[in-house]
């Protein structure tokens, strides 16, 4: 009906301007849209406010010459007159549309008939979307915080997907680097307390209740194996233990949302890949890295950032960003067209 009843203003314009000997701006609009208060009716236009300035008269005055060139329009099509039940002049010019009871009914019926399905389109057909959501490091439990955003994010995508696009859910997993260190090392140390040994825990190392879980869980899978090392290999092994554990409470937690994706995309299977160095190269050839004091940096400020960033540290580490910047390019070269984040707090500055 809205687009119906801009059709008939529009086809009435021509002969209202005629009668002032007027020219329509070719870019004259105007909106038709729903009304605050369902008082003023079921749609309310602002066109005699716009026209007031091409012809010069009172918006009011012009609202009553439009509505009379409706009304006779509307005469002369039966389906519009049992449609549009009255139209008024409201305020300082506003054309209000009252809509007939019996022309909303039909829209019911197809609710019913269409069932869940109902307001689904066609409106992104074709195109690919990724949204990347929730991403929470498998170090701990997800909070509140992730949770906000799993229920965000899902709600996009289906939104998506009802609109016609071709969505994917996906779920970056830091499943390398430090922190996971870190963790390894923390649940090792959890582990050894378990079997009597007087350990002290860094400050840096994650201190939560259930990191002791972990490690009476690894107690009660290998054993003894580990208790005395070797550290390297213990701390290789409790990352990969435990990260896999926290990431299967974190699959739970999603799964009683009714959240699920299609990707869990693998930090760790990226850097092994190659992608990162192939991705810093590519940048190197445009001129948006260079090296200062032994690292590498992303000349950032380029866009606007307050300053440059590191990507690769001295000690040949990457940073964060790095990782990143390549996944990022990835999701490109895998056919998206339009990338969709829902990060948390602390990526503020991404």
């Amino acid at each position: 009906m809205k687009s119906r009843i801009k059709s008939l203003i529009d086809a009435a314009l021509p002969e209202f301007i005629s009668r002032y000997g007027a020219v329509l701006p070719a870019e004259f609009a105007y909106e038709l849209e729903l009304p605050k208060s369902k008082e003023h009716g079921d749609l309310a236009a602002n066109v005699a406010l716009k026209l007031s300035r091409v012809v010069r008269k009172k918006p009011a005055d012009v609202a009553v010459e439009i509505r009379d060139l409706l009304a006779a329009r509307i005469k002369e099509d039966a389906a519009l007159a049992g449609a549009i039940q009255k139209m008024e002049v409201e305020g300082p010019g506003f054309l209000n549309f009252f809509l007939t009871h019996s022309v909303l009914h039909p829209v019911l019926l197809e609710i019913q008939a269409q069932d869940a399905l109902y307001g689904h389109s066609a409106h992104g057909r074709g195109k690919k979307v990724l949204v990347e959501f929730v991403s929470a490091n498998p170090t701990g439990p997800l909070t509140v915080a992730h949770g906000r955003l799993a229920c965000i994010g899902d709600a996009l995508a289906r939104i998506l997907k009802a609109a016609g696009y071709e969505v994917s859910r996906e779920y970056y997993l830091n499943d390398t680097g430090r922190q996971i260190e870190i963790l390894g090392r923390s649940t090792w140390l959890r582990y050894q307390e378990h079997y009597g040994i007087a350990v002290q825990c860094p400050e840096e190392g994650y201190q939560g209740d259930y990191i002791k879980d972990l490690g009476r869980m690894a107690a009660a899978k290998i054993g003894d194996r580990y208790k005395d090392g070797p550290e390297k290999e213990a701390i290789a092994f409790f990352a990969d233990f435990a990260a896999g554990e926290i990431m299967n409470g974190i699959r739970k937690d999603l799964a009683a949302l009714r959240v699920e994706f299609d990707c869990y995309y693998s930090e760790k299977k990226l850097r092994e890949s190659g992608k990162i160095e192939e991705t810093l190269d590519l940048l190197r050839e445009k001129g948006l890295v260079f090296e200062d004091e032994g690292a590498v940096w992303f000349k950032s400020t380029a866009f606007g950032d307050d300053k440059d960033r590191v990507v690769r540290k001295s000690t040949g580490e990457y940073t964060y960003l790095a990782p990143d910047i390549a996944y990022h390019q990835e999701k490109f070269k895998r056919g998206y067209q339009w990338l969709i984040n829902l990060w948390g707090p602390d990526h503020h500055g991404y």
